[in-house]
């Protein structure tokens, strides 16, 4: 186990959010998705295997995760979230007691195991997939003698915080995430001596295989807010944003060993960047971040380097033009494939994609953006137009040297574009651009809506597979083996399981 210590004096870091769309679902009604001729690919090299019947499920339930056949339902309405087979069954629901409801909401998972916090004492508990059984647990109140244990909130490791799949040996993060000045803990937690802080909060990584502590860090920027870092392109580190005396600094932090170094301005924030409490904090290329503040201002900061102090590493800023949050940031697939794609916010606006980093790159990687004509999808939900044109999964990333896009298209149906550099690979026909597009890994196939239709396609050809009426349909998406239908209306959520 490694410890580091930093003592800053007036840390603060604020909210970062990285922009994925959390996957909803609910069915269509009888007459549905998953009749004759839908279940398998025909095409040479599709997986072997088929789609399971549908089941029903609460309505505007939520399928947080899953693993083999097990999928993590999350109902609506805040009840409490249970794990279900392949045949709809309930197999368990979470013990009372834990964090898994409104906006506190901490559940993560892998493929052994589902994460999240005791209420009484934040806590974090493992449970077990197939049984519901605690695994392991990790008491804070043992570790944070300094802190109170319900100012902790649990975080993924590096990656995609939304998604809520922890990455491939990436650790657990438990973050303190107060900026209070009233001591907690026994008299030496307040005590102050050389002109320096008493003992600080700290921050922990958890390993997920047994619960251990893997390292703590001391007096380093707290994870101020429901999210308090931005994810990192290769998985590697995390990154906050926070102030020192008057001076932005974004700290780096090594998620395998705890090792701290960071870039700073070398001089007084803009006065545009005042206000950096509960800004909008992202990864939005290698080494490059957005900034929004809660009144607007915005800039774009690129770290050259990192070290010991901020003054090693250099840190420039370029004022931008405030921009829309949601549209931007990093998201991550499974295997690693870190990338930006951008929705138009207005009618007669493209398309703008960028590969940021795959497996196996270095921190130097750089990629070209790219630009692709898109449809006028505003009207289709007046709320988030967003959501029109992307999926739960968008990305088809059975080869991670050249993961495709697929998004829909101005012509009808849906288009594949390379991610590299924006070449199309294949498109299909249709009447209606083809909105919410959804990538099944497990079956190598493409999912989508067209009007009233539920249609899926081959993923490497763009061969349509299936073509059903679905009044009403709304979205489909897939998470692990699961695929999942929503509709519009009094439907319930409506899930298959792809079986090989």
């Amino acid at each position: 186990m490694k410890k580091t210590t930093r003592r800053f004096a007036h840390a603060m870091t604020v909210l970062a959010v990285t922009c994925c769309l959390l996957l909803t679902a609910c069915s269509g009604g009888p007459g549905g998705p998953g009749g004759p001729g839908g279940d398998d690919s025909k095409d040479a090299g599709a997986p072997a295997g088929k789609w399971g019947d549908w089941v029903e499920i609460d309505k505007n339930a939520v399928v947080r995760g899953a693993s083999g056949d097990s999928a993590l339902i999350k109902p609506a309405h805040g009840d409490v979230p249970y794990v279900i087979d392949a045949q709809g069954q309930k197999k368990w629901e979470f013990p009372a007691g834990t964090m898994t409801e409104g906006e506190d909401e901490t559940l993560y998972y892998d493929d052994e195991r589902i994460y999240t916090m005791l209420e009484e004492d934040h806590s974090v508990i493992a449970l077990d997939w197939a049984t519901g059984k605690q695994a392991w647990k990790f008491t804070v109140a043992d570790k944070a003698k300094c802190a109170d244990p319900k100012e902790y909130t649990l975080y993924p490791g590096a990656g995609d915080m939304a998604n809520r799949r922890l990455n491939a040996d990436n650790p657990l993060i438990l973050g303190f995430t107060t900026q209070s000045d009233e001591s907690y803990g026994p008299p030496e937690c307040s005590e102050v001596s050389s002109g320096e802080m008493g003992p600080s909060p700290m921050n922990f990584a958890i390993d997920p295989k047994n619960g251990e502590q893997l390292w703590d860090m001391e007096g380093t920027p707290n994870l101020y807010g429901y999210r308090g870092y931005a994810s990192d392109p290769l998985g590697k580190y995390l990154y906050m944003l926070w102030d020192l005396r008057g001076e932005m600094r974004i700290a780096r932090i090594d998620i395998t060993t705890g090792e701290f170094s960071e870039a700073g301005l070398g001089a007084s924030t803009p006065e545009y960047l005042w206000s950096l409490k509960k800004a909008f904090f992202a990864s939005v290329g290698m080494n490059e971040f957005l900034i929004i503040t809660e009144e607007g201002g915005a800039a774009r900061a690129l770290a050259q380097g990192y070290g010991p102090d901020g003054n090693t590493g250099k840190l420039l800023v370029r004022k931008e033009q405030s921009q829309d949050p949601w549209s931007l940031g990093i998201t991550m697939t499974d295997t690693g494939i870190a990338y930006r794609l951008q929705a138009p916010a207005a009618p007669g606006e493209e398309y703008v994609g960028q590969l940021i980093a795959k497996p196996g790159d270095g921190e130097d990687a750089k990629y070209s953006e790219w630009k692709a004509p898109a449809p006028d999808l505003t009207d289709n939900d007046a709320e988030v137009p967003q959501l029109a044109y992307f999926g739960d999964n968008q990305i088809i990333d059975a080869d991670p040297k050249n993961p495709l896009a697929v998004v829909p298209s101005p012509d009808g149906g849906v288009v594949a574009y390379q991610l590299t550099d924006g070449t199309e690979v294949w498109k299909t026909q249709g009447e209606k651009p083809g909105t919410r597009p959804s990538y099944s890994a497990k079956a190598g196939q493409v999912s989508y809506v067209e009007g009233d239709d539920f249609v899926t396609v081959d993923a490497t050809s763009g061969k349509e597979v299936s073509r059903d009426s679905v009044p009403g349909i709304h979205a489909v998406g897939n998470v692990g083996q699961y695929q999942v239908v929503e509709s519009r209306g009094e439907s319930p959520t409506r899930l298959r399981v792809w079986t090989e």
